[in-house]
């Protein structure tokens, strides 16, 4: 891994952490265990996802950037799927 791929993944994991710290500044009543599930939220599906169909990357910064939009990406489309199925079993309408 090259310096400057270094410095670009080490920069974006402090800008993710200094987020999820921010929010305990703002709530300190608030535990950490909600910053867990949104680091799992963020990483665990795309992580998953790239193990599963054994995606190689040229840099872990370019294997990180593919781990979070992954997982955005994955929860979104759970999200609309529980939106039109939800109603078909009984549920409310849209959630």
């Amino acid at each position: 891994m090259d310096r400057k791929s270094l410095i670009i993944t080490i920069s974006i994991l402090l800008g993710v952490e200094l987020r999820n710290t921010s929010g305990l500044l703002r709530h300190p009543h608030t535990t950490g265990q909600a910053d867990f599930w949104v680091r799992c939220l963020m990483f665990l599906p795309g992580y998953l996802l790239l193990r599963i169909f054994n995606t190689k990357t040229e840099s872990i910064s370019e294997e990180i950037f593919l781990e979070v939009a992954l997982s955005i990406s994955v929860v979104m489309i759970m999200g609309i799927f529980a939106n039109f199925v939800y109603p078909l079993l009984g549920g409310l309408k849209n959630l």
